[in-house]
């Protein structure tokens, strides 16, 4: 599965970070969140979509999911 994280919207509201914090963390460097891990299996498939669904800017999103 492959998550995108939008730096024009992202607006630092660390609610993926909190949610998910082995998936994403925050760079003080680009003031965004961003991906933990370059590839998310559909184990975390949960977390990704309760992420998702948390962030008020939708600046997470799936960009691809993995249909195997």
């Amino acid at each position: 599965m492959r998550i995108e994280i939008d730096p024009w919207l992202c607006q630092g509201h660390l609610r993926c970070v909190e949610t998910a914090p082995a998936l994403f963390r925050w760079n003080d460097e680009l003031n965004h969140a961003e991906l933990a891990e370059s590839f998310i299996g559909s184990e975390s498939a949960e977390l990704v979509r309760r992420a998702v669904g948390g962030c008020p800017e939708g600046a997470v999103r799936v960009v691809e999911a993995d249909v195997s």
